[in-house]
């Protein structure tokens, strides 16, 4: 081979900067959560601090932003696997997520993984992300419908998943169950007590195991916080401090109900129809 032929067949200077670059990041990735993983568990104030910020990344990889998207989705589901398969929940997994889609917005595995197995217990990145994902992807069905379930599981929002699954109808061929599904968001947007009734019956079946019934009352001092009337001056704080009584049995589902629909209607709101108050089992 020719000297010309020979500096053909090397990589250009910027791609093998940009290579070395990648190969660099992923090491220290790699060093730092293996020396910091353990103690991001046992503290929760360590976190993340293994991750480089994602406008760090895009200085050392100009143009090639997209490929090191992808490799830090590869680090994000070694990691995702790694904890799975230990019994571990993968606390880094929605930081790695979001770094990804930064880099790479139109990827769609992780606004995926993040609808179906990353919750954001502290916030709502991960609602935040997966909104990112319906505008970059619009034809995604998936990323609409994890997205609207996530809103009803999360915070009782009914109408913010009819919209969703509105803009989701008017950008993909969306099957009748999708249209099902948003009829039922809109008939449940302003109903209060028949979701109340709902709540109230699956914590009714699962209250004797604690780490099934919490979640349940959670979700449920959600939704009634934001289905409230406008002129109810009922916080959020109160709500969960009448359903703290009902987690303790100490007062019974009929009451709570009952309590709830005085607080949150007041006499001159214009209260929705009444559903049939939960039987009272004690």
């Amino acid at each position: 081979m020719d000297h010309a032929g020979f500096r053909r067949f090397l990589p250009s200077l910027p791609v093998a900067l940009a290579v070395a670059g990648l190969l660099l990041l992923l090491a220290l990735i790699g060093a730092q959560s293996r020396l910091y993983g353990r103690d991001a568990e046992a503290n929760p104030e360590v976190k993340f601090s293994y991750l480089p910020d994602v406008h760090t990344v895009r200085l050392l990889a100009p143009g090639h932003q997209e490929a090191f998207g992808r490799a830090f989705w590869i680090r994000a589901t070694t990691y995702f696997g790694g904890e799975y398969l230990a019994g571990r929940e993968a606390t880094w997994m929605l930081h790695l997520c979001g770094l990804v889609v930064k880099l790479a917005p139109k990827f769609a595995w992780p606004y995926q993984i993040i609808g179906t197995s990353v919750f954001d217990k502290e916030g709502d990145l991960d609602l935040e992300l997966m909104r990112q994902g319906i505008e970059e992807l619009p034809d995604n069905l998936h990323i609409h419908l994890f997205l609207a379930m996530r809103l009803v599981e999360k915070h009782g929002d009914y109408q913010g998943a009819g919209d969703v699954l509105d803009h989701a109808i008017a950008h993909t061929q969306a099957p009748d169950f999708v249209v099902g599904m948003r009829e039922t968001y809109r008939k449940n947007e302003n109903d209060l007590p028949q979701a109340m009734a709902i709540y109230l019956g699956e914590w009714e079946r699962v209250k004797d195991s604690p780490q099934m019934a919490k979640p349940v009352l959670e979700r449920l001092s959600r939704m009634i916080d934001v289905k409230k009337s406008k002129s109810s001056a009922l916080t959020l704080k109160q709500i969960k401090d009448v359903a703290k009584l009902l987690e303790e049995k100490k007062i019974s589902p009929q009451e709570f109900y009952v309590q709830m629909m005085r607080m949150a209607v007041p006499p001159e709101a214009e209260a929705p129809a009444p559903a049939e108050a939960p039987a009272d089992r004690s």
